[in-house]
């Protein structure tokens, strides 16, 4: 795949710049695709299991005009901590519009350029999941999210819930959790090659 490179400097602080800049990217060099995947590199995802128990069943009009996220609503304001954020920065207590966890983020594409364009409309804000999914979004207006978190159990924030989820077999509905870590990742990526390569050796025996 293409690495896209930006001028800026690539600290945390920075996410919501280099967000903005892949969606520029993707505006300017990618008109025909039909969503956007956006991931923390330390996220475990289920495909398969996104795009035929999920995408392949949405209705049309739920794939467009749409983002599909762990959304959270009426989130609290941190003022202490990894994202502490100043009252002359944000004075309200609570986040007072809708937003989404940026670790999985599903983006119908013709909402791409529209995010882009008014991305640059509003003041900067240094946490990109707050200002790309909740304060562009508010900007754009009309925007329907659908949650795949909380009880819908989708997607995951928490490896520890995920793997109380794995022991339901096929009837655990996640299909993307956020690791805590190499080592989660490795495991979880280890369980599923160990588990295929059983598969296919039952196969092999059978035949």
């Amino acid at each position: 795949g293409d690495t896209v490179m930006g001028v800026f400097l690539d600290t945390y602080q920075n996410l919501t710049l280099k967000a903005v800049m892949g969606l520029r990217w993707l505006s300017d060099t990618c008109h025909d695709i039909r969503l956007l995947i956006k991931m923390d590199d330390d996220v475990f995802f289920n495909v398969h299991k996104f795009f035929y128990n999920y995408w392949r069943k949405m209705p049309y009009s739920k794939r467009t005009n749409s983002i599909h996220c762990n959304l959270w609503h009426n989130a609290q304001v941190f003022r202490t901590g990894k994202w502490k954020v100043e009252k002359g920065l944000f004075a309200n207590s609570s986040y007072n519009f809708p937003y989404c966890s940026g670790f999985f983020v599903v983006i119908s594409s013709n909402l791409i350029n529209t995010l882009y364009k008014h991305s640059k409309t509003i003041d900067f804000f240094w946490i990109d999941d707050v200002f790309l999914y909740g304060m562009v979004t508010e900007a754009v207006g009309g925007v329907r999210f659908y949650q795949l978190g909380a009880k819908e159990e989708l997607v995951s924030d928490s490896y520890e819930t995920f793997q109380k989820c794995i022991i339901k077999g096929r009837r655990c509905r996640t299909w993307a959790v956020l690791t805590d870590g190499e080592g989660e990742f490795d495991a979880e990526y280890k369980r599923r090659f160990s588990r295929t390569s059983l598969s296919k050796q039952n196969v092999v025996k059978s035949s």
